[in-house]
Order: C-alpha cells, then structure tokens, then sequence
C-alpha cells in the first residue's frame, strides 16, 4: 500500500472518532505548548480546532467548523498531542452500582493501564477498580523531575483522571508517597531492599485491601509480578500477597499481572518462580478489538513514556500471544 493511499484512510477512519487534546499541552495565541520542549507554532485555525478537542464531538465536525483538513488533526495525533477515542468522553464517570469483579493494585498512576488496559476495556464501564498504591509521585521523563513535585502531582493525577473517563473503572488513591519521595534515588528504586518506609506503606496498603476484600467479597485481584525489581512493584505484591491471604481471599481469585513496560524489554522468564514466591501457570488474557484503544489509552501518560514504548507494548502483546493480541497474567498451579 502507499503511503499516500494509507494516509487517505487513516484520515478517513479518524473522521468518525473523538479527538482528545492531551492535558500536557496548551493551547495559547503564540501556539501550542507542551509541557516539555518548544512552543508549536501552528496555523490559528489549527489551533481553533485544538481548543474544541475536547473528546465530545467528531475530528469531522471539530475540522470542519475550523475550516481545516483532517490531515491537519493526524499530523497532531501522530506528535502525540492528541488521542483519537471511538466513542465521546464523558464529562464525568456515572455512579456505578456495588459491583466491582476485578480490583487492580497498581503501584503508580499508569501501571495498571500499561499493563492490563485491555481488561479494563473489555470490563465495562463501573465493574473493574485501580488502587493506586504510591499516588503521589515524583517521576516524569522529562529533566529536573523533583523541580515542580506539585506540577508532576497534578499532571498524574490529570492523566488518571482521564483514564477512569475512558475505560469507565473507578479509581481508588491511597495518596503513599513513591520511592523517590521517601528518599530513593532512582537506581536505589530497582535495587534497593526494603527498610522502615517500605514498611509504614506495606501496612498501610494491607489495611486498605483487607478493607477492599470485606467490601467486594466476589473480586478477583491483580497483584504486580514485581517484573523490573522497582521496590514499589515489590512492597504492592509482597504486602497484598499477605494481607488477602489474611482476609481469606482465594488463591484461585489472585492474579499476578506482567509489569510493563519492564516484561516486554527485559529477560526475566528465569526468575518467575522467584517473582511470587511459587510455581505459576500462565493464562492468557485475549483483547481483541480492545487492542488497538488500549495502545490508544497510554498516549495519556506521555508525561511517563513517549509512542515507541506504547508500540512495544503492542508488540510485545502480538508476540506472547504468537499473533494474537493478550495480556497475560500468571496464577498459582492448580488454581487456573
């Protein structure tokens, strides 16, 4: 296919989808700017129609009333400014009945979309929640991540925000302060055992899940592997692990989801039965049409990793599912 034939279908697929500016962008008179790097000058009337992509009405109607073409909005998607979503965003999420099948604990802000957006998908709007473990954090890609703490807090808490939007799972913060914040460097954070800090948040995350499984006694969970040695992913399994054993969840009910993007770039296979304390078995997760949004989600977390990695990701789903697009999860032996 050429790339201008390709092209011409791409603008022709996008035009029925919801374009989402990225919170990490403003839309001001002297261009776009970013949250890091130099100001997008762009054409006023490019700019018109970023300010009106909201995720609420069409890349046709939002092209159409700024007078420019659907190239115009792609160009922006493929920068990374924008996300193209098949449905619109809704302005808040509806209150969902007590009903939750599938609780994630997610160490930061973005693991749990990483690693199992395709669930979250396929679970439906108010049926699968995110815990977010160690939600205030320090951690961006871009320089001098502890210059603006209150600024990364914002634009995390701005990303997960938007991601309960679009999958419709609810988001639980437990506000722990990350590794970097409880006085980690960033290699101590992939290398480093667990001390008193470790300990305070430990118990802490224990209460709440004790909590969590007397509230949603019928939930599956879904611990990190602890794929990447990050102490955080390490205190989340290991504490949770404990603590729902402890309130009398199931074994046959507790998942461990690859961490990634670690699973997908590093070798790691050797030392699964280190991971989790026992013999896994591991089940497949199959996303289907899911697979392309989910790889559509994680452009919500430019502020954590850029297109090449969430291309990996898809990549590396296609890989262990030998063409077949899953996520995979790994169960204790006889507990499938």
């Amino acid at each position: 296919m050429s790339a201008g034939l390709r092209n011409f279908l791409r603008r022709l697929r996008h035009r029925r989808h919801f374009p989402l500016l990225l919170p990490h962008f403003q839309v001001e008179p002297t261009g776009l700017h970013p949250l890091f790097g130099p100001v997008r000058q762009l054409d006023e009337k490019v700019l018109e129609a970023l300010r009106a992509c909201d995720g609420r009405q069409t890349a046709a109607k939002v092209a159409g009333a700024a007078g420019i073409g659907m190239g115009q909005l792609v160009q922006q998607h493929d920068e990374e400014a924008l996300l193209f979503w098949p449905r619109p965003v809704p302005p808040s999420l509806p209150p969902a009945p007590n009903r939750i099948g599938a609780i994630i604990l997610s160490p930061h802000p973005d693991d749990a979309a990483i690693s199992l957006g395709g669930m979250m998908l396929a679970g439906g709007p108010g049926k699968v929640m995110v815990v977010d473990v160690f939600s205030r954090t320090a951690a961006w890609r871009f320089p001098d991540s502890l210059a603006n703490l209150a600024r990364i807090d914002a634009i995390r808490r701005r990303e997960e925000a938007l991601m309960s939007l679009l999958t419709g799972a609810q988001v639980r913060m437990l506000d722990l302060p990350e590794a970097l914040l409880r006085g980690r460097t960033l290699d101590e954070a992939f290398t480093c055992a667990a001390g008193t800090g470790e300990a305070a948040a430990g118990r802490a995350l224990a209460a709440a899940a004790g909590e969590l499984a007397g509230q949603y006694p019928h939930a599956r969970w879904y611990l990190p592997l602890g794929i990447g040695n990050h102490i955080d992913h390490r205190v989340v399994r290991d504490a949770a692990v404990e603590a729902l054993r402890r309130a009398g969840v199931a074994d046959r009910r507790v998942s461990f989801y690859e961490d990634l993007p670690y699973a997908a770039e590093l070798d790691w296979k050797d030392r699964l039965g280190t991971l989790a304390g026992g013999k896994l078995t591991s089940v497949d997760l199959p996303m289907g049409r899911h697979a392309r949004w989910k790889l559509e989600l994680l452009r919500l977390y430019w502020s954590q990793i850029a297109w090449p990695q969430i291309a990996e990701v898809g990549r590396y789903a296609r890989r262990i599912g030998r063409g077949l697009a899953v996520e995979r999860v790994w169960r204790r032996e006889g507990e499938i």
